[in-house]
């Protein structure tokens, strides 16, 4: 049987092992219900439980900031990044490109995603307040697993044929290397490592 991932607003009242995935700042979690892949959320303020999505396909990954949900979704025969507004209960695509665009998260009106459009992964933009996307990072090697927070931007990034950790300032447009080069004769710092992997 295929097991389908479908993302609730509920009270955690089921079993089976839990794993917390995100927080907004007021305590509302999401949950990983690993036994069958589906998505949970718990609202320690309202304690009320609603259904998000009724797709059958598959929706993965979700983030949360305040009362916006976004996440990873199967529905169109490839993965997008949708996104669910908690106080008008709407729904919306974000991303409309025919590649994968997977491992959203979210801080304040941004969404940060890795994007397979052009024959590799990279980085991803979208602001929510001007609906206007962009691409961070144009190198040819792979861009994997952002995370954000105020406006900085941090992925793991395969460029110097390792993993490394980049980030970029949005409101300055510079990208930054965070980790260096692996140094076998030493390993006195986490820089000096072969790979830094999954920031944030």
């Amino acid at each position: 049987m295929t097991r389908k991932s479908t993302i609730f607003l509920a009270i955690m009242l089921l079993c089976g092992p839990f794993v917390i995935k995100g927080a907004d700042a007021e305590g509302t979690f999401i949950i990983n219900r690993i036994t069958d892949e589906i998505h949970y959320m718990y609202d320690l303020t309202t304690h009320t439980e609603m259904r998000i999505t009724t797709d059958p396909s598959d929706q993965k990954a979700p983030a949360i900031y305040g009362n916006i949900i976004v996440w990873q979704d199967g529905r169109n025969g490839n993965w997008d990044i949708y996104a669910y507004d908690l106080t008008t209960y709407n729904e919306w695509r974000i991303t409309t490109d025919s590649s994968a665009q997977v491992n959203p998260k979210i801080y304040r009106n941004t969404i940060v995603w890795q994007d397979a459009r052009n024959g590799n992964w990279d980085i991803y933009m979208y602001d929510l307040t001007t609906s206007s996307e962009q691409r961070i990072t144009t190198d040819s090697s792979d861009q994997k697993y952002p995370d954000i927070y105020g406006d900085v931007i941090v992925w793991q990034d395969a460029r110097h044929g390792n993993d490394d950790v980049f980030m970029y300032r949005i409101s300055t447009s510079t990208e930054t290397r965070i980790t260096g080069s692996y140094d076998q004769t030493t390993t006195s710092s986490c820089t000096e490592y072969p790979h830094q992997q999954r920031p944030g």
